[in-house]
């Protein structure tokens, strides 16, 4: 919009590269826009209501590289539309009540599961599906363009969510009682729980890790937060936060560091009082972190997001500076505000009070480690500020400067920390830190031993660079009885550990013990009973082991905890001992992993196991695996695993066959062990084109998150050739071209 007039862009879309949204202009009302970031790449993809008059477009989802929404149009009211970004390529895709009548009263909720599209609206009667006028659940297959009702049964649709593939809904069934449903893959849905027998409601339902967030609403308790694994038993209310019949409103569920973060009333109507709490999803683990604003107004956090160091950041107000950026990591002590930004009221905008198009969109946004929100000050009025999240950063030197690239003098310990001032020692550098900060360790050796009580980051001028020497006198963390030179507690933060050698012995000492999830990158291994050991007791953690080198005695990489995620990708493991060596154990001690990836891994002079997995889910691939142990892979969970095209040191289909045990796929297997390795990951072994017998045909697939990929390096789009950097959307469809042997 020219000149002082907002256009209110809202709704936000992004999808491979470009980002659609909805913008008004004086000449064509509110319509559908995109942008590739660029101002010659913003433009408006088309004019659904003809000239001044809006469209009034809502909820744009995207399947299929398709953009489906609701919009009005003059001649057919409000009705659900389709495009492909073009405006050739934009249509209406049913038409509801036919003619000018609205036939969409609105759109409630929107989610995608593979080539469905999952909605939650209010119909118009007299509609062409002869669905009652009512909140109802549709499902619109995409490549079909088929609309229709999604299990008739809810006869007042609340809320749908997703885990993985499982579509959770909640709406009132024909006798009025609340209830819990969920539907895998589209397939038939089925009961969780009945949650209250009479009128009431369940919404904002959130997947925080696994499980299934939302408020709940009873006779007898009010609304209060809920929580749900997914069975009749796992599902049940958290706490009466706000006593007896009145709301606590619990909202803004958020996931960070093993704990869930939400915004709820103790007291008054549940939109008073409201404060800033957190559950690790148990009644007695659910608490108040901090009452910001004492008394009956609260400081009603809101906009909460995850940021590195296992935190939340959100607004709030103190009743003193106005809304104000907060973090927390889940404690009272460790909840404080930021600097304000206007000394004269709100500094941070709530994000349901100015910007009122952006009422369900967060008032700030991650890239990265930074943050990107808007503001106001006294002097510039709103502006779009942005700032670094990841913590605050302290850095470490040796007595000289040969080599050093983060600072700027020699270290001491009574210095502040800074790049000028740097510290002398790691093991100094961690007790000043705070939860989420960095540590960069700049070139030198440093000989100590380093016991970590909090999530830090720690980064090292380079493997030949930065060098932590096990010292002569260690000791083991906490009540576990190995220890480490580089070793943690258990029950805190993540832990990141990258680009520096750290140095164990050959008698019982490993070079890196994690009691925590993390990761561990870039790094050199010399030495030890192990080279790098994940264990966690319970927590649900996620671990990443890329591009390592050790060369170790018993076990190069060992993850255990029944809790515990584990990646483990482009490493190169050399192993000494003559009697028992293992290249990696994943859920050897307490339990199968919750899941187990092991991809381009070079595993050398392996006695006993090359790879051991008892994991319920299993990616063992492209791996090169050599030794005299009885077992190259071995798998020890009856779930089935994939251990395809790796290589066993031989091309003899027998002799393969002799090296794998356990319920798992190992065919095809590749038939040379040459590393093609010159330019990703130091370690990393890529086998020749072709090396799997399964042929030259490799394809390729990914959804539409590149969360935890391996293989892809792009979502995924069935229009696409189906390769690493282009993959397909969907299996079924890679099957219907592949050809034979693929």
């Amino acid at each position: 919009w020219q000149g002082k007039g907002s256009s209110y862009p809202s709704q936000f879309t992004a999808y491979n590269g470009t980002v659609y949204f909805v913008a008004s202009t004086e000449v064509t009302g509110s319509e559908l826009w995109k942008t590739d970031g660029t101002e010659a790449g913003t433009v408006m993809i088309a004019d659904i209501a003809p000239g001044s008059l809006s469209s009034s477009i809502n909820r744009i989802t995207i399947n299929n590289n398709k953009l489906f929404f609701t919009a009005y149009h003059p001649l057919y009211g409000q009705e659900f539309w389709q495009s492909d970004g073009t405006s050739g390529g934009t249509s209406l895709l049913v038409d509801l009540v036919t003619g000018a009548a609205t036939g969409v009263q609105s759109l409630n909720k929107t989610i995608s599961i593979g080539n469905n599209v999952y909605l939650i609206a209010n119909v118009a009667a007299g509609n062409i599906l002869g669905i009652p006028q009512s909140a109802r659940l549709f499902k619109l297959d995409v490549p079909a363009l088929a609309l229709s009702e999604f299990f008739p049964t809810i006869t007042a649709a609340q809320d749908i969510a997703t885990i993985g593939n499982t579509l959770y809904i909640t709406g009132r069934n024909g006798s009025n009682n609340t209830v819990l449903w969920k539907s895998e893959n589209g397939g038939a849905v089925s009961q969780v729980k009945v949650l209250n027998t009479n009128l009431s409601s369940a919404y904002n339902l959130t997947n925080c890790n696994g499980k299934l967030f939302f408020n709940g609403t009873s006779a007898a308790a009010g609304m209060e937060p809920w929580v749900s694994d997914g069975t009749e038993a796992g599902t049940f209310m958290l706490k009466d936060i706000n006593p007896g019949t009145a709301f606590s409103t619990p909202h803004e569920f958020m996931y960070s560091g093993g704990k869930v973060f939400f915004t709820a009333s103790a007291g008054g109507s549940g939109f008073t009082e409201a404060e800033l709490w957190a559950t690790d999803g148990t009644t007695a683990g659910t608490y108040l972190v901090k009452d910001i604003q004492p008394g009956i107004n609260g400081s009603r956090p809101n906009g909460t997001i995850s940021i590195p160091g296992n935190k939340v950041l959100f607004a709030a107000n103190d009743g003193v500076n106005g809304f104000e950026l907060w973090q927390s990591n889940g404690t009272a002590a460790g909840t404080y505000q930021f600097p304000a930004f206007n000394s004269n009221g709100d500094g941070v905008i709530p994000s349901n009070s100015i910007f009122i198009n952006f009422s369900n969109d967060y008032i700030y946004s991650k890239l990265n480690d930074n943050l990107v929100f808007f503001a106001r000050s006294a002097d510039k009025g709103i502006q779009l500020y942005g700032g670094n999240i990841a913590g605050n950063y302290l850095y470490v030197n040796d007595n000289n400067r040969t080599g050093d690239i983060f600072t700027n003098a020699i270290g001491d310990n009574t210095n502040s920390g800074s790049q000028a001032a740097p510290f002398a020692t790691l093991s100094y550098a961690v007790s000043q830190a705070s939860e989420g900060d960095t540590i960069y360790v700049d070139a030198g050796l440093y000989t100590e031993q380093v016991t970590i009580d909090k999530g830090v980051t720690i980064i090292g001028a380079g493997s030949g660079a930065t060098i932590i020497l096990k010292p002569s006198e260690i000791n083991p963390p906490g009540d576990f009885y190995e220890p480490g030179t580089i070793q943690s507690i258990q029950n805190i933060g993540d832990v990141h550990i990258s680009d520096m050698s750290i140095t164990g012995d050959n008698s019982g000492v490993t070079p890196i013990i994690l009691q925590t999830g993390g990761s561990v990158k870039n790094c050199r291994l010399i030495y030890g009973n192990q080279g790098i050991y994940f264990r966690v007791n319970t927590a649900i953690k996620t671990v990443v082991i890329e591009n390592n080198y050790m060369t170790v005695q018993y076990i190069g990489i060992n993850c255990v905890g029944t809790g515990l995620t584990a990646t483990v990708i482009n490493n190169s493991i050399d192993l000494n001992h003559a009697g028992f060596s293992a290249g990696i154990f994943a859920g050897a001690d307490t339990g199968p992993l919750v899941r187990f990836t092991a991809f381009g891994n070079s595993i050398n002079n392996h006695k006993a196991q090359g790879i051991y997995a008892n994991s319920y889910n299993t990616n063992i691939t492209q791996n090169s695996i050599v030794g005299s142990g009885q077992y190259a892979i071995q798998q020890n969970t009856n779930s089935l695993a994939f251990a395809t095209c790796n290589w066993f040191g031989t091309s003899n289909a027998s002799t393969v066959a002799s090296k794998v045990s356990g319920f798992f796929s190992y065919n095809p297997f590749l038939t040379s062990g040459t590393n093609t390795n010159t330019t990703y990951g130091v370690y990393s072994f890529i086998p020749v084109a072709g090396a799997c017998s399964e042929g030259v045909n490799n394809f390729y697939v990914n959804d539409n998150s590149r969360t935890n990929d391996v293989f892809t390096t792009a979502v995924g789009s069935n229009s696409n050739p189906g390769t690493s950097v282009a993959p397909f959307a969907t299996l079924s469809h890679a099957i219907s071209v592949a050809p034979v042997n693929s």
